[in-house]
Formats: structure tokens, sequence, C-alpha cells
């Protein structure tokens, strides 16, 4: 192995690490560190403090997207935890099996969600292939909506 390609081992291991995470600025710190427990333990002073900071940020959510109410935003612990809810959220919203039109460079974690709800009968699925330069062609979207609804 080439000193070369170390480097480039170790940049690339780096980076695979930082795209789960995003560091917080300093408010998110600040939040953290007055909350201090569990929002989800509510017989102690340290987790009665976690539940209001968690509250006071649903409520900022709420606001600044527009939310009817706080309670309809939803903390999740990650990207992946999100998409799934959000892929079953929708599927169980339609009285039939809705059509869902996806394509092959969707990311993992919407894919195998679309493909859990397809074999669980909620929904039908088409995933869209891309071209040889990774591109997906509006004229492929057009043919799965018309397959779909002919």
């Amino acid at each position: 192995m080439h000193d070369d390609d170390t480097r480039s081992e170790r940049d690339l291991s780096r980076q695979s690490r930082l795209h789960a995470h995003w560091r917080r600025g300093p408010r998110g710190d600040d939040a953290q560190f007055r909350a201090g427990g569990n929002a989800a333990s509510r017989n102690h002073a340290f987790g009665w403090r976690a539940e209001a900071v968690v509250a006071e940020a649903r409520r900022e959510v709420a606001d600044l997207i527009g939310a009817a109410r706080p309670r309809d935003v939803i903390f999740t612990s990650g990207a992946t935890e999100s998409n799934n809810t959000v892929v079953r959220g929708v599927a169980a919203q339609f009285p039939s099996v809705a059509h869902v039109i996806t394509t092959a460079i969707e990311h993992p974690s919407i894919l195998e969600a679309c493909l859990h709800e397809q074999r669980s009968g909620r929904i039908a699925l088409t995933v869209v292939p891309v071209d040889t330069a990774g591109v997906v062609s509006a004229a492929a979207i057009t043919e799965a909506i018309r397959r779909r609804h002919a």
C-alpha cells in the first residue's frame, strides 16, 4: 500500500463517520447542558428539565414550520428513523393501495421503507432506473405514471 492510498483511506474513513453527524451550534450545546437528563424520565428533576427543553424546542419548530400544534412535531433519533416514519405514515393515509414512484438512486432508507411497505401490501412501488450517467429521465417518470394509471 502506498502513502497516497493510506491517506485516501484515512480521509474516506473520517468522511464516512461525519455523514451521520452534524455539529450543533452554541444554542444546541446550551440546551443539552441545561437539560442534563432524559426527557422520557419524568420521575426526577433532571428528567423534568429535559422534558421542558424538548417541549420548548417542539414549540419553536412548530412556530417555524407553521404546524397547527406543537404535538404535531415529532423528533426522531436520525434521518433513517425519520424517513421510515414518513414513508409508513404516508402509506397509512391512503384507503387503498397507493402507487409510489421512486428512483434507483433514492436514499437507501427511503427505498428500504418503500420496499417494506410494498411487501406488506400497502403500496404499489415503481422504481425508475437511471441512465448510464446516473440521470433519471422525465420520460421514464411519465411512463411510470401512465403505466400505473392506464
